[in-house]
């Protein structure tokens, strides 16, 4: 049943069957909520099977609420509720043959099926009463050449019943007065396509080989027949593919307005319908706007053609070609904008590429483009889509209510439904609601909005009143020089569909002391290296490049200043590239190429791979020089993990080698005993290599991933977190080991501490900095256990391997021991993902158990201060994120993949085939303290241990003591081989913690031996 004028029931499809739906719109504006009154109206029980109950419509009449459920078991229930006493009974169990159930004001009617033979069909019509009164239909027969498709409509229009039955060749219109099927049919044609409501009149849409018609009828009097030129499938209102996939449509009515859209949902094997053109139509009074254009292929892929708006007249035959949409850019459609009338006729624009665009007739019959709400390609405000998920966000719905019109919005990852007003350009937020298992359903009527939730074992039904809404916040606005959002698109210059599986990562945000702000990224390396170009969202440049990694700078008020690409084609371009700013505001870059490097309008030749560091002017961003470091046959030889500059511009990288050795091209070299190993070099300000030095771990299977690389300039040394971990993610979760080491260097590569972070296989330290006090504070996340040094924690339920917790802690360097250690509360996750440091501040950006990004603020001792929600989501895992951000005490930059341009809207972005790297920057302002987030942890001694741990022990580099040297009276240990000759030997310190490098030992048996003034103690230990 369609409603008409203010009476409005929207069914809103569930979020986990948003997956059937191909067309996704979505709108994007501000948000604040606080908190409105909602009313529940009446609530009843559920038992037995009903239990799992979802609603699947519900009407309100007069002083009754009619309800129709399904169970469980897909069984159809009908509920009646007085409003007075409160009370719910049941009204009729459907019969499980029972479809297309519309309720009215008449009753419930619905129709039953019966198979008689293999070719022909009987069905029955059923009116209930609001008493239980069932009346049937002696039915009809229909032969079923294209069964299950005979009976595609219903429709309750003034009293009557309408059935509309369509087979190959032949569509008939049947209608009922209450139980009586009236014969012969209302209407019969060869190729009905749908139908609609207009200014109180039913329009039937037809096609035959040369038109589309429209003709309208009043209930009982056919009338107003009109033919139109039949373009590619205009006004396709049904469409059966194969497998029995349609496309459906929704039609909303306020007094002699229409909204017509269609969307695609697939009943069969495959998602796509091949051919299928999604149009939309507006209507007003007598006129009406529809399009033609977009087609889709087997595969989804684009057809592209240019949109074009027709506006027509029931009254007048004749077709007005409208404005014509381009696919390639937004600049390219020369719109007039205007904010415009609600009473105008508005048409909506819904499409994959274009996302939803309003336009509307004005005064001299031309059509304005009224608000681009969520457009696509090349433009500032991204709509995008990850791959293909069950957990899309996005528009179920919009409705006109009092002459306004609303969106029904809903959001990937989090449990609310969201109503807006559209209001021109603008978008206000009302409020939201929880969002239910299963379907949800909306029913307006003159003053309250209506909706059922379920509650454990009840159902409640819910209402709001349209006076008593949230105060709508006003939008972010990027158009102003303090706060803006910059998107860089992939640019074809053919169709979509040559695409192949091309994105746009991003790596890497800096901003400078006059808030110039630098980004790298980088492009997935599929398919061939020259069919796409960069497009960045507030500039007309197009910028073709090749698969590389490129760089780019915008000043303070976001316009984009340059851009250039540095590094090696497809090949290569999935390695790491890394870059930093020097005192100067020049980037540093370290990044490889195979045989030919990009270097602005320099290719460097080369018959190896090449492993390199440049220097970038950062105000032109061209190559001032570029320097080759190592060079091998090998493209994955040498791969480095990060930068750093200290303030004479000494560049520091850490790297990882392979084949058992690295050599660079001035001659400096490492080799280990290990296929795979860790190292770290420094050069000048020049690149040239001062010296390379290995940086080794314990672990044989891998070096470990250097997560954390920075520069300390209160006490002029390098830290470093390898995590094992972050490549161990497949072991299972009672594995426990040495996941992290926490690696001090000074500026000559010696290493000065080691602390190790232990754990299970989830457990990963991937952000870590010095305090004001020269104390260490790192960040991470682990399940089930965790461990400093010999010391331990077990998470909370104890034992469990599925619950992941966030941590912190902070250690003292001076007296070698953890001084404070803590977990996220309430077992709630925090994945840390960057961390940035200012003169007054630490800030860790991170995600919380949805993805969603947070910031993380702390004092520079590391005492937590408070929280800001960027309502921006990190479409990877807690293992990958490719999300970076900058910070000074005035505003914040932010990079990441398909970010949205609002960050005070909770909905995320939606629909775009390739991903975008996304630039925002915003006010340091906004800070909540909504209590700790952290609560303290216990780390104690396992009572296995004694004087002494000994870890690791077999050991393959280094080895790790803790003590108490006071109560264990010991201060000196000496290293024999079994054969009793000398290796080692040194003074213990005053500490409780001391690393001692036995890399240089060949594999086999040794004896540590502790002594004092008065004792010893002898223990083996094994080297690997």
């Amino acid at each position: 049943m369609k409603p008409s004028k203010n009476k409005i029931a929207i069914i809103l499809k569930s979020l986990k069957n948003i997956f059937n739906t191909f067309l996704f719109i979505a709108v994007f504006g501000s948000v604040n909520f606080t908190h409105a009154q909602t009313e529940d109206i009446v609530s009843f029980e559920q038992s037995g099977n009903s239990i799992n109950n979802d609603v699947l419509d519900f009407k309100i009449i007069g002083d009754k609420i009619l309800t129709l459920l399904k169970d469980g078991y897909n069984k159809k229930l009908l509920k009646i509720t007085d409003l007075n006493t409160k009370q719910t009974t049941d009204l009729l169990h459907l019969e499980s043959n029972a479809f297309n159930v519309t309720l009215s004001d008449s009753g419930v009617f619905y129709l039953t099926h019966e198979q008689s033979n293999s070719s022909l069909r009987r069905y029955r019509i059923h009116n209930v009463d609001f008493n239980g009164n069932i009346f049937k239909s002696n039915g009809f027969y229909y032969n079923l050449t294209a069964d299950p498709l005979a009976i595609f409509e219903t429709e309750f229009y003034k009293g009557e019943f309408f059935i509309f039955l369509r087979d190959v060749g032949e569509s008939k219109v049947w209608k009922s007065h209450g139980e009586n099927l009236i014969i012969p049919p209302f209407f019969e044609t060869e190729n009905l396509l749908g139908h609609f409501i207009l200014s109180n009149k039913m329009v039937f849409v037809t096609q035959d080989t040369n038109t589309h018609n429209l003709i309208s009828t009043d209930g009982i009097t056919i009338s107003n027949y009109h033919a139109y030129p039949q373009t590619e499938e205009i006004i396709n209102y049904r469409y059966y593919g194969s497998y029995g996939q349609y496309a459906y449509y929704n039609i909303i009515t306020t007094n002699d307005s229409v909204i017509y859209r269609t969307d695609m949902t697939s009943m069969g094997s495959s998602l796509f319908l091949s051919g299928f053109a999604p149009k939309s139509m507006a209507f007003k009074n007598n006129q009406f706007l529809f399009t033609e254009g977009v087609s889709f292929n087997s595969f989804g892929s684009f057809n592209i053609d240019d949109v074009l708006l027709y506006k027509g007249s029931l009254n007048n035959p004749g077709l007005i070609s409208g404005h014509e949409l381009t696919y390639a850019s937004n600049t390219k459609a020369s719109y007039n904008e205007n904010t415009g009338n609600i009473n105008d006729t508005y048409f909506y624009v819904n499409s994959i590429e274009r996302g939803l665009e309003i336009a509307h007739i004005n005064a001299y019959d031309s059509i304005e483009l009224v608000a681009d709400l969520v457009p696509g390609k090349g433009s500032p405000i991204p709509v995008n889509i990850n791959g293909y998920s069950n957990n899309y966000g996005g528009v179920n719905n919009y409705f006109m209510h009092a002459n306004k019109l609303y969106a029904v919005l809903t959001n990937r990852g989090d449990d609310y439904f969201y109503l807006y007003e559209i209001d021109g350009k603008n978008l206000k937020s009302l409020f939201k609601i929880e969002h239910p298992e299963g379907n949800m359903v909306f029913y307006v009527d003159d003053n309250y909005i209506y909706w059922y939730v379920k509650n454990k074992d009840s159902l409640i039904l819910k209402r709001r009143s349209f006076s008593d809404l949230d105060a709508p916040q006003p939008a972010f606005d990027s158009s102003t020089n303090e706060e803006w959002f910059r998107q860089l698109n992939l640019f074809f210059r053919k169709d979509p569909k040559d695409v192949g599986y091309k994105d746009i990562y991003p790596k890497k945000i800096r901003m400078d002391k006059a808030q110039n702000v630098f980004v790298e990224f980088y492009i997935n390396p599929y398919g061939s290296a020259s069919d796409y170009s960069v497009s960045p969202s507030n500039s007309t440049v197009i910028n073709k490049l090749k698969n590389v990694h490129v760089f780019a700078k915008y000043d303070k008020n976001g316009t984009l200043q340059w851009m250039n690409q540095v590094g090696g084609d497809w090949h290569f371009s999935m390695l790491p590239h890394e870059f930093e700013l020097d005192a100067a505001g020049n980037l540093i870059i370290v990044g490889g190429f195979f045989q030919n490097g990009v270097f602005d309008d320099l290719t460097v030749i080369n018959d190896r791979a090449v492993d390199f560091v440049c220097k970038l002017n950062g105000a032109t961003g061209k190559v001032m020089w570029e320097k080759n470091l190592f060079e091998d046959y090998y493209t994955d030889n040498v791969s480095f993990e990060g930068i750093a500059i200290d303030e004479s511009d000494n560049i520091y990288i850490p790297l990882f080698y392979r084949q058992f050795q690295a050599e660079t091209v001035d001659g400096h070299k490492v080799t280990s005993i290990k296929s795979i190993e860790s190292a770290l070099m420094k050069l000048d300000a020049e690149g040239n290599v001062l010296w390379l030095k290995n940086t080794p771990t314990p672990w044989l299977d891998y070096h470990g991933y250097s997560r954390v690389f920075n520069y300390n300039a209160s006490n002029k040394t390098i830290v470093t977190v390898q995590n094992q971990m972050y490549y161990n993610t497949w072991m299972s979760c009672a594995y426990k080991g040495q996941n992290a080491f926490v690696q001090t260097f000074d500026l000559d590569g010696n290493l000065m501490d080691t602390l190790q972070i232990g754990g299970n296989d989830m457990t990963s330290l991937t952000e870590a900095t010095f305090t004001e006090d020269g104390n260490f504070f790192g960040m991470g996340y682990y399940r089930n256990h965790l461990g400093f040094g010999p010391f331990e924690a077990v998470s909370s339920p104890s034992g469990s391997c599925y619950t992941i917790e966030g941590f912190k802690f902070k250690y003292d360097k001076q007296f070698n021991k953890m001084e404070s250690a803590s977990t996220t509360v309430d077992n709630e996750v925090f994945y840390p993902i960057d961390l940035r440091k200012t003169k007054d501040n630490i800030y860790v950006l991170g995600t919380d158990k949805d993805y969603m990004l947070q910031l993380l603020k702390f004092t520079t001792s590391g005492d937590y201060v408070g929280v800001k929600y960027l309502n921006q989501w990190a479409d990877l895992s807690e293992f990958q994120f490719d999300n970076s951000f900058d910070i000074n005490d005035e505003y914040i930059v932010l990079l990441g993949q398909n970010f949205k341009k609002d960050t005070s809207l909770s909905v995320r972005p939606l629909v775009n085939f390739t991903k975008s790297a996304c630039l925002l920057k915003i006010k340091n302002e906004g800070w909540i303290n909504e209590g700790n987030r952290f609560e303290p942890i216990n780390l104690e001694i396992p009572a296995a241990f004694t004087d002494f741990v000994i870890y690791p022990n077999p050991f393959n580099e280094v080895i790790h003591l803790t003590f108490d040297q006071q109560e264990i009276g010991y201060n000196h240990f000496v290293i024999h081989e079994l054969s009793g000759k000398f290796i080692h030997e040194g003074d213990l310190n005053k500490f409780q913690y001391q690393s001692i490098d036995l890399s240089y030992l060949i594999s086999g048996v040794y004896v540590l031996t502790f002594t004092g003034p008065d004792k010893s103690m002898t223990y083996k230990i094994v080297k690997l």
